[in-house]
């Protein structure tokens, strides 16, 4: 008992005052995601002018589109299907999730005209 105001203080069973409860700080939210790889195959498009012909020809699905080969090469034995959690643990270029229907809706956007193109560009650029 408090010897002041007579009343009950808690104590931790040990006969010890226990400690006020501090409120808990809601902690950060973190990740821990793989970059090493995906970072190395983004560097070598740039460099080889890979990003560039993709976005002239792709425009606004070429971050998507290499996202998804860069999982391909990574990933070879997979199959599309895994795509969603393997983008959980990487860093890609598109740098936001793309959703299964997204994936599909992008090989059914690209046309063959663009893909012509697209290797036009690409056999221009090589020796």
């Amino acid at each position: 008992m408090d010897p002041v105001t007579g009343e009950i203080v808690r104590t931790d069973g040990r006969n010890r005052q226990a400690k006020s409860k501090q409120p808990v700080k809601p902690s950060q939210d973190f990740s821990h995601k793989y970059y090493g790889a995906t970072y190395l195959l983004t560097q070598l498009a740039v460099k080889t002018g890979l990003v560039q012909d993709l976005q002239a020809c792709f425009g606004n699905l070429t971050y998507m589109i290499l996202s998804i080969a860069q999982y391909l090469v990574l990933e070879p034995e997979s199959t599309l299907y895994r795509f969603n959690h393997w983008q959980k643990l990487h860093v890609h270029p598109a740098n936001q999730p793309i959703f299964s229907q997204q994936s599909n809706d992008l090989l059914g956007q690209i046309t063959k005209s663009q893909i012509t193109d697209f290797f036009r560009r690409q056999s221009k650029s090589r020796p």
